[in-house]
């Protein structure tokens, strides 16, 4: 079992009242959902946030669960030998949910492969506002800044936002 991670609980929830009940959290289909990846990974591509030559798959199954554990809506992977990809479960096929797993993979692109980083940590939610900002507008980054702020979330990164 994983250690409990503070500031990831405190995160998740600050996000869930951000977008819980709106249109970022309306199931979508796969083919939306790929698209959203690939608009996502290829807006970060522009910014130069992203400098990977192809877009990581995504991937569905009916169950989130990387080494017999389930943790979470979605699931993401980087120590593949066939090299990153998002695995969505059936409740991660949301907008706000892809732009927090992908949000992942930015944060690390560019590290050295085992780089320490807190995942839910400063820089992650800094980055996480960039990706929903460059997928659905300054609107919705801004109904997470203020949810992060009111959970007193901490969002410290270089990106700048469209």
């Amino acid at each position: 079992m994983r250690p409990v991670d503070k500031q990831q609980l405190i995160l998740y929830a600050a996000q869930v009242q951000a977008f819980n009940g709106t249109a970022l959290d309306a199931p979508l289909g796969m083919v939306e959902c790929v698209g959203m990846t690939n608009t996502l990974f290829n807006r970060a591509r522009e910014k130069g946030y992203w400098h990977g030559a192809y877009t990581p798959p995504v991937q569905y199954s009916t169950q989130a669960k990387l080494g017999g554990e389930c943790i979470g809506r979605a699931v993401w992977y980087t120590e593949q030998p066939e090299g990153s990809f998002l695995v969505l479960a059936p409740e991660g096929k949301r907008g706000w949910i892809i732009a927090h797993e992908v949000a992942h993979l930015l944060l690390m692109a560019g590290r050295p492969k085992h780089a320490l980083f807190e995942g839910h940590g400063k820089e992650y939610a800094a980055v996480y506002i960039w990706a929903v900002s460059a997928l659905f507008g300054i609107k919705w980054s801004n109904r997470l800044k203020r949810a992060f702020a009111e959970a007193r979330v901490e969002a410290v990164c270089s990106l700048q936002e469209d």
